[in-house]
């Protein structure tokens, strides 16, 4: 699905008057999301997502479809935009355009301690 779309999307993302924005969410930790990932070499529960945003977010930066994917399948990190980053990344493949992407800022809603 993704690489169909990034197909269709890839010329107008060339196109400088058409504005794209992807939004998503990282991380939903815990039970009630159905994913309590934990790393205790990374420090607290929310070092510890932060740590795993930050592998899926480098690869997004660096455009890797592939290895977003393989990120996604063996963390199963619950990134609920996920489909849409996967359309991002074909997007980006397709695209004339030689781009850089950046995070700026990551921030956590809650900095979870325990469960």
């Amino acid at each position: 699905m993704a690489d169909r779309y990034g197909k269709i999307f890839a010329p107008y993302f060339d196109d400088p008057h058409t504005l794209f924005i992807f939004s998503t969410d990282f991380c939903h930790w815990g039970s009630k999301h159905g994913f309590t990932y934990y790393n205790e070499n990374n420090g607290e529960i929310w070092q510890s997502i932060e740590k795993l945003d930050g592998e899926g977010m480098n690869h997004i930066q660096i455009h890797s479809y592939t290895e977003f994917s393989k990120y996604i399948n063996s963390t199963g990190n619950t990134i609920c935009g996920r489909h849409v980053l996967f359309i991002f990344l074909k997007i980006v493949e397709y695209s004339k355009l030689k781009l850089k992407t950046k995070f700026i800022k990551y921030s956590q809603s809650e900095q979870v301690k325990k469960e």
